[in-house]
């Protein structure tokens, strides 16, 4: 995936979702411990640098997180 950033905030793009359900963030500039889906406004559960996504992408091309 990849990573912009607009206004303050931090948005991870998901082009290949993980078989896992899990998405590794890169160190940040902030400590994320809130991550929402764009598409959807659901809250997903951030521990430490894992983000933990639902069973099945959003969108079949790329799937947008903002993180606070």
């Amino acid at each position: 995936g990849r990573l912009t950033q607009r206004a303050g905030k931090i948005y991870a793009h998901v082009f290949d979702w993980p078989l896992d359900h899990e998405l590794m963030l890169p160190p940040l500039p902030i400590e994320v411990s809130r991550a929402t889906v764009l598409e959807t406004g659901e809250t997903l559960a951030v521990q430490g640098r894992v983000v933990h996504l639902p069973s099945a992408a959003i969108d079949d091309r790329v799937t947008v997180l903002e993180l606070s």
